[in-house]
């Protein structure tokens, strides 16, 4: 299921100290599920928590739950999501800018 490159790029992360989670985004009163999924991948959790934060769906009572995953399991979801006709996550460095240059760290 996954792929080379990915998995390459994945491993070279896990080597450099990051870790992966995957976000998954709940209305608060009625447990739906809501929005796009985000796969995440930081060095600091505090970080990881706050791109999962700024990348809620904009209504009120959204909440998101944040789950480690291994590096494999971490590749292993960016194939799935991948080959999905409509992808429904999306994939983040904590740190970085999301909508910024992600060569630069965010401010």
């Amino acid at each position: 299921m996954t792929n080379t490159v990915t998995a390459l790029a994945t491993k070279v992360f896990a080597e450099e100290g990051f870790r992966f989670f995957h976000a998954t985004y709940f209305d608060g009163d009625t447990g739906f599920v809501v929005g796009n999924d985000m796969l995440i991948l930081g060095l600091d959790l505090e970080e990881v928590r706050q791109s999962a934060a700024m990348a809620a769906p904009s209504r009120a009572g959204v909440k998101f739950y944040l789950e480690e995953v291994t590096a494999e399991d971490f590749d292993d979801r960016c194939a799935i999501f991948a080959e999905e006709e409509r992808p429904r996550a999306f994939i983040v460095m904590a740190g970085f800018g999301i909508d910024g240059d992600a060569t630069e760290p965010a401010r």
